[in-house]
């Protein structure tokens, strides 16, 4: 499923899978407790996540009053201390933590923790199918950014970890939670950021060079000339290229994706596609009109108001991790 924040004016508040929405302990904690409840009984049908930087151990016990319903759940945008980590496992609060795991070593540490949901990046973004095998054992979700080239700074980035809209259908056998970063998280942030992104990856095509929409990728690499096995190949590879193998996909699909560009050459889908996925017209008009929007926004880095703190921490725990 797919995780938007929830803004009062968004348009898919009531059909997205997962709604996330911020704590603010600035009230009355018996304003919160009615208003919440009444929130998560309008989104039965919805998974609602409580995003927070921190919770005092004392405010946790408090939480019990939501637990007759089974719809939500806590985010920390940051890593928790152990008062507050003994508080939620005492009185059995569901929660997760904004850290995103790069190998089965970080992976196994935070599902130690007994959280609902683990954010993949880097290098265990290439053995989902494993991933998704463990985490289902434990009954733990598996969250991706798709539109977030994850990997170290000394890597080329076309072996970085993201996934282009072409291959959201494969990558959602192994992953539940899809969510996006380029938009804003303060009280001024405009919907039609994140919606752009939805409604991007969720018609599967991109007519552009993915660094359009793929944040710090950096490469300007094209999903027109690109291999249809792209993603068939990098979602299961286990990054061998990195492990000895002489494995070189990744860089020899760029260059012929290059050449294809020089030539003008574009790579169809395959005949057995619905008629409206082959009706390139439409969807070249979607392209320019979802394009069209993106102008609209300033670059990715530059969505951040630097006149909040609290949107540069958010921001941060997703860059400290690229």
């Amino acid at each position: 499923m797919f995780s938007l924040e929830w803004f009062a004016e968004g348009k898919y508040n009531d059909t997205i899978g997962e709604i996330r929405i911020d704590y603010h302990n600035d009230k009355p904690f018996e304003e919160f407790v009615s208003a919440f409840m009444s929130f998560l009984k309008e989104h039965q049908e919805q998974r609602v996540v409580l995003c927070s930087e921190e919770l005092d151990p004392l405010e946790i016990p408090a939480f019990v009053h939501f637990l007759e319903m089974d719809n939500w759940v806590i985010e920390f945008m940051r890593p928790i201390n152990i008062e507050t980590l003994a508080a939620l496992k005492k009185y059995h609060i569901p929660f997760f933590i904004k850290y995103f795991a790069s190998s089965w070593d970080e992976f196994t540490s935070i599902a130690n923790t007994g959280v609902t949901d683990i954010y993949v990046a880097g290098e265990l973004g290439f053995c989902l199918d494993k991933i998704h095998a463990v985490a289902g054992a434990r009954n733990i979700k598996v969250r991706v950014v798709p539109n977030l080239a994850q990997g170290p700074d000394n890597c080329d980035n076309i072996r970085h970890f993201f996934i282009r809209p072409e291959g959201m259908s494969l990558y959602a056998q192994y992953v539940d939670v899809f969510e996006f970063v380029g938009v804003h998280m303060g009280k001024d942030a405009q919907p039609a950021e994140q919606e752009v992104m939805y409604e991007i990856y969720t018609s599967g095509k991109w007519f552009g060079t993915l660094d359009e929409i793929i944040m710090g990728l950096g490469v300007d690499l094209d999903s027109k000339t690109l291999l249809k096995r792209w993603d068939e190949k990098r979602i299961n590879c286990d990054k061998k290229c990195l492990k000895g193998s002489s494995c070189n996909f990744c860089n020899v699909a760029y260059a012929l994706s290059k050449n294809f560009q020089e030539v003008k050459v574009i790579l169809k889908e395959d005949a057995e596609k619905s008629q409206e996925q082959l009706d390139e017209e439409a969807l070249l008009s979607k392209y320019e009109e979802l394009r069209t929007k993106l102008e609209n926004f300033s670059k990715r880095k530059e969505f951040v108001d630097e006149n909040e703190q609290s949107i540069r921490n958010k921001i941060a725990n997703l860059s400290e991790n690229d």
